[in-house]
């Protein structure tokens, strides 16, 4: 008997000796989870006060740069060169009779000088040319020299050229297709909004289809008469919006919509716009993800 009431002991101590080790263990383990959180926070902290850091010393080297506002927009192409033009216009805080202003434009190893023009005012203006095909990082800057002093002040860079086109999508809708016996079923229901700050005109507006690269289908753009943009940009849809679009797709076919223009420089844009890809089993279609830049095609 007493035997046995050692025994029941032994376990009920053991047992309360689990409870508290599991206890124990999940402090433990919210004590790690808040110390990495307090950590996360830390972090978080360290990199906006970084950035923070960072606005901060480049508001205060603006502010005692010799720049008072500065901007770029493009206007055209330069057919020869195929390249792009693009107007610059900057204002000077002070200037003085001898002052003179120079662009520099770097684009990887290249580097191009544009003299500007200064008016009474201090406002300088000139035209740059800006590569748009290649890859290449492109900085902007502008050295200023007057009264016996040089100084180099950077503007801007731009990782993607393409920015500065003289037609750019903003926005974009569209529907998601359908794919069932061995066709794709595309609602034509199509629409972009495209940004057009040099006020150029657009041309030829048309969707085309493409399946695994080979162009199959084009419908024709017009004008909205309905929707309209708040900063002015242009809206697109499709001509026959309540058309529905069959083509013949297989398992692992690829489906691009791209939207085609041309600028009344004769510019050419084929923008990328919807793209999918049908699963191998043919039961799923997914999206692909879109690249930033169109492709170009320059007047002869």
């Amino acid at each position: 008997m007493k035997k046995n009431w050692m025994q029941m002991l032994s376990l009920l101590m053991s047992a309360v000796l689990l409870v508290l080790l599991i206890r124990q263990s999940r402090a433990v383990t919210d004590l790690r989870r808040s110390l990495q959180n307090i950590e996360d926070q830390f972090y978080h902290l360290r990199i906006g006060m970084q950035g923070i850091s960072g606005d901060v010393t480049q508001a205060v080297e603006e502010a005692a740069g010799p720049v008072q506002d500065w901007e770029v927009h493009p206007s055209g192409i330069d057919q020869e060169q195929k390249r792009l033009l693009a107007d610059v216009v900057l204002k000077l805080k002070n200037w003085q009779e001898d002052t003179a202003v120079h662009l520099e434009t770097v684009v990887g190893p290249d580097k191009q000088v544009t003299a500007m023009q200064v008016d009474d005012l201090g406002t300088c203006s000139g035209t740059m040319l800006f590569p748009v095909n290649g890859h290449c990082e492109v900085r902007l800057a502008a050295v200023i020299t007057g009264g016996g002093e040089s100084r180099r002040v950077n503007l801007r860079r731009w990782t993607d050229i393409s920015t500065l086109l003289p037609l750019q999508i903003s926005g974009s809708g569209g529907s998601r297709p359908v794919h069932r016996e061995g066709a794709l079923f595309l609602s034509s229901q199509f629409d972009v909004v495209l940004r057009n700050e040099s006020g150029t005109e657009v041309l030829d507006p048309m969707f085309r289809i493409y399946r695994n690269g080979a162009l199959v289908q084009e419908v024709e753009a017009e004008r909205s008469k309905s929707a309209h943009s708040e900063r002015g940009d242009l809206i697109f849809v499709s001509a026959l919006p309540e058309q529905t679009l069959q083509l013949e797709c297989e398992p692992g076919s690829r489906i691009e919509v791209r939207f085609f223009c041309t600028d009344g420089y004769g510019l050419g844009y084929d923008f990328p716009y919807l793209d999918w890809t049908i699963s191998e089993d043919g039961e799923s279609i997914e999206f692909n993800e879109l690249r930033s830049a169109p492709e170009l095609t320059w007047p002869e």
